[in-house]
């Protein structure tokens, strides 16, 4: 029987950001990053980067991450 995985978005893609981007693909089995939230685009980019640079095939995911400057756009 395969287990589902929680869908996460990450809020605030500021300098602590790297460690959770760390753990949630450190914990890939179990979690999909489905987001990345923050009002400074440059922040954003480089979070989704910096994501998509610990896997080797980044075609897989990369469009699949939504990106957004609105927080209330990821919880409606």
């Amino acid at each position: 029987m395969e287990k589902s995985k929680f869908n996460v978005g990450l809020v605030g893609c500021g300098r602590i950001s790297l460690n959770h981007l760390k753990t949630i693909f450190q914990l890939k089995n179990k979690l999909n990053l489905v987001a990345l939230c923050d009002n400074q685009q440059d922040r954003l980019l480089s979070a989704k980067k910096t994501y998509l640079d610990f896997f080797e095939n980044k075609k897989f995911i990369g469009d699949e991450i939504l990106l957004s400057n609105d927080f209330s756009k990821l919880i409606s």
